[in-house]
This record gives C-alpha cells, sequence and structure tokens, in this order.
C-alpha cells in the first residue's frame, strides 16, 4: 500500500526520522511499523552545494531496486526483526512537530479552509532553535546532517542501491580497502537499500569509530570497516 503524506502535521517524529531538509522522502514500513528501509537524498542539500540536476542521487532504477529490497526483508518478517531494530532512531525531543515552542501555531492538522500546512523544512529549524534558545552550540548531527558517503570517498550508483561507482583516493574508504564495483550489503550490522539506508548509518555513527561493512565483489563476501574520523560531516 502506498501513502503519500503531504505536510508535516501531527507526524510521529519516533517513526519518520529522516533529512527534513528534504522535499521528498521514502520510507519502507510494514504493519508493525517497522521500516526496512529508507530511500531519497539531494546533493545540493546534503553537501551544501548547487546541483545541476537536483534529483541526481535518485532514480527510478534505484527506487524499483530498493522496493525490491525491502519486499525481500518482509518476506524474511519477523525472523529479522532484531537486525532491522537499528533502522529506528533515538527518541525525539518532542512527539510532533507541532509541539516544538517555535511550530506551537501549527496544529495536528490542516485547517478545514486548507491553511496551516507545515512544512518538513521547519522540523529542521524548529530543532536548531531550541539549542539557540538555550545557548547552546550546535551538535554536528544539525550543522552537517545526514552526509553523503561521498564524504568518507564512497560515492554511489543512484541506479543501484548501495553499489559504489568510484572511491576517492586517499580517503578513508580507500584507506579501508573499498574498490569501485563493491556492493555495500550491510554497514553497522543494518541491511542498506539505498543511499539514504548509508546516510542513515552515517548520521547516527559515532566519531570517531569504525563500522563493519558486508561487501559483496566479484561474487564473494569479504568484511571491512569503514573508518569515521573525529569531525568528519566537515571534510571536504
Amino acid at each position: 500500500m502506498c501513502v503519500r503524506l503531504v505536510q508535516a502535521n501531527g507526524m510521529d517524529l519516533s517513526l519518520f526520522q529522516f533529512d527534513y531538509r528534504q522535499t521528498w522522502a521514502v520510507f519502507f514500513l510494514n504493519a508493525d511499523q517497522v521500516i526496512y528501509g529508507r530511500y531519497g537524498c539531494r546533493a545540493d542539500v546534503q553537501n551544501q552545494r548547487k546541483a545541476t540536476d537536483e534529483d541526481q542521487n535518485v532514480s527510478i532504477e534505484g527506487l524499483r531496486k530498493a522496493m525490491e529490497g525491502a519486499l525481500a526483508l518482509h518476506a524474511d518478517y519477523p525472523a529479522d526483526k532484531a537486525v532491522l531494530a537499528g533502522k529506528r532512531g533515538p527518541a525525539p525531543r518532542f512527539a510532533r512537530p507541532e509541539l516544538y515552542p517555535a511550530l506551537s501555531r501549527f496544529g495536528p492538522r490542516l485547517r478545514p479552509d486548507g491553511k496551516g500546512c507545515m512544512h518538513c523544512h521547519q522540523v529542521y529549524k524548529a530543532e536548531r532553535q531550541e539549542f539557540k534558545d538555550a545557548k547552546l552550540p550546535l551538535p554536528p548531527r544539525l550543522t552537517a546532517p545526514y552526509p553523503m558517503p561521498d564524504v568518507l570517498g564512497l560515492v554511489l550508483d543512484r541506479k543501484e542501491r548501495a553499489k559504489v561507482a568510484s572511491v576517492t583516493p586517499d580517503s578513508s574508504a580507500a584507506r579501508d580497502g573499498f574498490l569501485a564495483g563493491d556492493e555495500l550489503r550491510t554497514l553497522a550490522g543494518q541491511p542498506l537499500l539505498s543511499i539514504a539506508d548509508v546516510q542513515w548509518v552515517l548520521q547516527n555513527a559515532e566519531e570517531p569509530g569504525r563500522l563493519k561493512a558486508e561487501v559483496l565483489r566479484d561474487g564473494k563476501q569479504l568484511q571491512l570497516t569503514l573508518s569515521v574520523p573525529e569531525g568528519w560531516r566537515q571534510a571536504k
């Protein structure tokens, strides 16, 4: 069943956690609200640069393969339930967007006249405002949220699930032995359906740290480790 949500009013922030600066995102969920994966990312948003093609990190081919992967995970459910636990994040500051003081003017639903629509990017701004009002420094997860794996040297193919198109020389990924053509099956124990799934793992990674990765290379299963250095989100 496909469900489209066109406003953030009343959104369950314990369930729908993603880069709220985006204009479009996909969640693969089952009836138990277990998340199989996410889809959708944009380079101009993620890397703070102007993109010539705003959809350069998504494709119909990539979405189709992510959907096929979600169906495969669903076929194994609930046996794989424990593996999918990492797809849910920590408890949010507020359960719903309109509970943020900065968004209190909004209600949980649209008004009868159709006005009062809350946008996802306003949730991101409201979270930042909480730190500003408390005169606290913004944490990296808010100054550089959901960074692309490119930052660590992994450039992924947008038409595949999580396949390495190229590896940046002298990057963390290059030093850790990743190669173009590698298919990332899991990262930090989480199955990967898309670039967005890789971003989710990176968003919640400790730094410095090391993330275990299961990789398929030339038909052989390999175990690699991706290094996450201190301050990696701000790396150029």
